[in-house]
């Protein structure tokens, strides 16, 4: 549930368990101890509670612990893999609009949302 403005008005959103599997794996790397997806996420929710459940489900029958960072367009392959450096302004203001969320290993529990989702 959300809270809507300075009221004690509610909102909810039905979790839609297709949204849970709508994705596709746009980059994976790794190394011995970790792998790292970066995940164009295609379903309509993008809820703290969905992105949870989401990358609960993404997590589940991982053989290693993983990393995922959750976009929500495409057109971010070209610039994930730059140093924040690298990218140009254009870029830059790319990723901020369509990262929606991460989560590393070593805090599998916790989802952060990107500040302009919460």
């Amino acid at each position: 549930m959300n809270r809507i403005g300075n009221s004690y008005k509610l909102s909810c959103s039905q979790l839609n368990i297709s949204d849970i599997y709508n994705y596709q794996i746009i980059r994976q790397s790794g190394n011995h101890i970790v792998d790292n997806y970066n995940v164009l996420y295609c379903g309509i929710n993008k809820d703290s509670v969905t992105m949870q459940n989401f990358v609960n489900e993404f997590r589940r029958g991982k053989s290693k612990p993983i990393n995922i960072t959750i976009f929500d367009n495409i057109e971010v392959d070209k610039c994930i893999d730059k140093r924040s450096y690298e990218t140009t302004e254009i870029e830059h203001q790319l990723l901020s609009k369509h990262w929606i969320a991460y989560s590393s290993f070593d805090a599998p529990e916790s989802v952060l949302m990107y500040p302009e989702r919460c």
